[in-house]
């Protein structure tokens, strides 16, 4: 079950620096979004196996979108920041990061079935 925090609250609302990342409580349960406090839409996600992951919060066509960005592991801070930044621009000119990676998969998948239909 994955509990979405509301962008609102500002107990989830930090800067993010490598220390506050890392010092994020991990949650019993599913997953707590923390949000920066200079990139609007980048958060932290943290589950409840302790992985935090970067990723981007935003609603296109009034539906809401998480955007995976990275783990917290493999980007900095203002890597991840640059990234949001990118891909709120993205949005902005009409485009939906998620649809593409959405569409990514779905090709694999088709690709998948193809091939094991094939190998009978």
């Amino acid at each position: 079950m994955t509990v979405l925090t509301t962008m609102t609250s500002s107990t989830n609302r930090i800067n993010f620096t490598k220390a506050s990342i890392e010092n994020l409580p991990i949650p019993e349960s599913g997953w707590k979004y923390y949000y920066d406090t200079k990139v609007p839409g980048l958060a932290v996600g943290v589950g409840a196996s302790g992985v935090k992951t970067y990723v981007l919060y935003k609603k296109i066509n009034r539906r809401p979108e998480r955007i995976k960005i990275g783990r917290t592991t493999d980007l900095t801070v203002d890597e991840a920041r640059t990234k949001a930044i990118e891909h709120n621009g993205k949005v902005a000119l009409g485009s939906n990061p998620a649809d593409k990676k959405r569409h990514a998969c779905m090709v694999a998948t088709t690709r998948m079935v193809i091939s094991h239909h094939s190998s009978r």
